[in-house]
């Protein structure tokens, strides 16, 4: 077997005119050999690889590393599915039955389940989601983009009461999310769940004053709003809040330790292919073994 050659480039440059390619939407890669590399055009942006290197950058793609959101699955899918449509014929560095395939399918997976599985991401719905997490219902105002995007997260084993000021727009959510109840904002009957989420950029006024003639109050209040908070905290001083700002260092956090986990995890992909790329194997076929 050849030596495993990869060349990964912009999505956005020219694509690779011949050879077996993957492609994502952050990323083009080519997978040659040492003796194929000189028919293939190199330009400025490409990285060119070679044995536990191209191993290490794969490792890391699929590990979700090199992803806008730390440790995404989908990556490891696409590649799986590209993988399955390699053509049958014999290539020579690359197949489903591969070692080098088998090796990183371990790796990547191990790493998966021992450093990456339930970190979760930095946005406001996996955020809200852990912290409600011992709560079973939740009262939400606003029904827009953000207060969409929130529900898959936190929607799950809970019952949720969705405040909005016209309850006909919105009442294609409720086929959506079943768990979703339509309430319409500022009625006689409103009523507030143990946890509010803030999710439109509503009048402090109407809202204090609407908390405040409720007998079961909110425990709890996530403001994502851009301002009001500091209002709403000294009108309501005996109920738990967090602001914007809140979430905003939650965030920060959460990205320094994903960075940290990064470097870690880097670490040991690197170490495990040089690993890997230095053992000493008994090949009574040579290095036709390694496609075995």
């Amino acid at each position: 077997m050849e030596e495993l050659v990869i060349i990964n480039r912009n999505p956005q440059e020219k694509p690779f005119e011949n050879g077996l390619v993957w492609t994502t939407c952050l990323r083009q890669i080519l997978f040659t050999t040492h003796e194929e590399f000189k028919n293939h055009q190199i330009y400025n942006h490409d990285l060119v690889l070679t044995s536990a290197d191209a191993l290490a950058f794969l490792a890391e793609v699929l590990c979700g590393l090199k992803s806008p959101v730390f440790g995404e699955t989908e990556v490891f899918g696409q590649f799986k599915v590209f993988l399955d449509a390699v053509p049958k014929i014999h290539h020579p560095v690359i197949s489903s039955h591969a070692k080098w395939i088998r090796f990183l399918f371990k790796l990547v997976k191990n790493l998966r389940t021992d450093y990456i599985k339930n970190t979760g991401s930095n946005s406001y719905g996996s955020t809200l989601r852990k912290l409600t997490r011992d709560v079973s219902q939740l009262s939400i105002i606003g029904a827009g983009q953000l207060a969409t995007e929130i529900l898959p997260w936190i929607s799950k084993n809970k019952n949720i009461q969705m405040h909005v000021r016209n309850t006909e727009k919105y009442e294609e959510l409720s086929v959506k999310f079943p768990e979703v109840k339509i309430s319409k904002l500022y009625s006689d009957d409103t009523r507030f769940d143990k946890a509010l989420i803030i999710a439109a950029p509503i009048d402090n006024a109407d809202l204090i004053a609407s908390i405040e003639r409720v007998e079961n109050k909110p425990e709890f209040i996530y403001d994502l709003r851009s301002s009001g908070f500091e209002e709403l905290r000294h009108n309501l001083k005996n109920t738990k809040m967090l602001s914007l700002s809140d979430f905003f260092e939650i965030f920060n956090e959460d990205k320094v330790k994903f960075e940290n986990l990064k470097i870690k995890i880097s670490q040991i992909i690197q170490q495990r292919c040089e690993d890997y790329s230095n053992r000493s194997e008994i090949r009574p076929n040579g290095w036709d073994d390694l496609c075995l």
